[in-house]
């Protein structure tokens, strides 16, 4: 009788496990892969006044970027450098290092999606 039971057991805990690890073989999106439309007031702004207006801002912004307003962050992504800076290793903005890399992939995903407000 106890074999049959430490067998059953046994039996049950390789089918606990293997749905476990199954089921991570099931998820379809990859980590860090951002699937919905990034809208600049839901996602963007948000992201420039947390790491960019402290220094890019106010009546004299360093670099002359002002990133307050909607038009400079568009302006600044489809025709300067933001997009480089942001993810650039060596020469990062924020200066104190890279933004966490899921708002850098936001920034990119709103510029792939057309800049929606």
């Amino acid at each position: 009788m106890k074999i049959k039971t430490l067998s059953l057991i046994a039996v049950l805990s390789t089918a606990i496990v293997n749905s476990k690890c199954s089921k991570a073989i099931i998820d379809e999106t990859p980590p860090n892969v951002i699937t919905e439309e990034i809208r600049y007031n839901d996602e963007v702004k948000n992201i420039m006044l947390s790491y960019c207006t402290t220094c890019h801002a106010s009546i004299t912004p360093s670099a002359g970027l002002d990133l307050t307003q909607y038009e400079s962050v568009r302006f600044s992504t489809e025709n300067g450098a933001l997009i480089q800076r942001i993810n650039s290793q060596t020469n990062p903005m924020p200066q104190s290092g890279l933004m966490p890399e899921i708002d850098r992939l936001k920034i990119q995903k709103w510029a792939d999606d057309g800049y929606p407000r």
